[in-house]
């Protein structure tokens, strides 16, 4: 007996009709990533671990008084915050041997950066020597790392003749200053 082409293929048919077929389900799982912002805050200082400033004259005339103003803006403060809110401030304060006669000065004339890098104070008077808020209101931000704030010293020659007899030639007088970056 001999089978036709169709017979077979209608027979396999039937065979396979019989075979129960599945159907195969996509699965699917789930994960959660969880992203942790952690608080950051960091202070650098650029433009050297000294600052000079200039006091007295050389080019002057008989009679004249030989005190003379200067300033120095050599000093860029860099800083990193990451935070919830916007009370952190970079704080200042001096201490040591200020020359007697003058008045010193600092303050932040520019803030370069993204975000909030917060806001500068001009005119603290160093001869305090109180810890005072030299930029305030500082939120989450970056400086940058190649510039930053810019400090500017400022002495100048106190009005009239106040301090000018213990001004000698021969002493010298520094003061450190710290920066500090923290909240309210």
């Amino acid at each position: 007996m001999r089978c036709k082409q169709g017979q077979i293929i209608g027979l396999l048919g039937i065979a396979l009709s019989t075979i129960p077929l599945t159907a195969i389900a996509d699965e699917e799982v789930d994960q959660t990533i969880t992203f942790n912002v952690e608080e950051v805050s960091m202070l650098a200082m650029s433009g050297g671990d000294s600052v000079k400033l200039e006091l007295i004259n050389t080019d002057l005339s008989a009679g004249e008084d030989p005190r003379k103003s200067d300033s120095n803006d050599s000093t860029q403060l860099q800083y990193t915050v990451l935070t919830d809110d916007d009370n952190r401030n970079i704080t200042i304060e001096a201490d040591g041997d200020l020359p007697p006669g003058f008045d010193i000065t600092a303050g932040v004339s520019n803030i370069p950066g993204e975000g909030q890098c917060g806001t500068a104070q001009t005119g603290i008077d160093m001869t305090s020597k109180k810890t005072q808020t030299l930029i305030s209101d500082v939120g989450t931000c970056w400086t940058g790392t190649g510039t930053g704030a810019q400090v500017a010293y400022s002495i100048s020659p106190t009005g009239g003749t106040n301090g000018v007899a213990e001004l000698n030639a021969s002493d010298e007088y520094s003061m450190d200053v710290m920066y500090t970056l923290g909240e309210d």
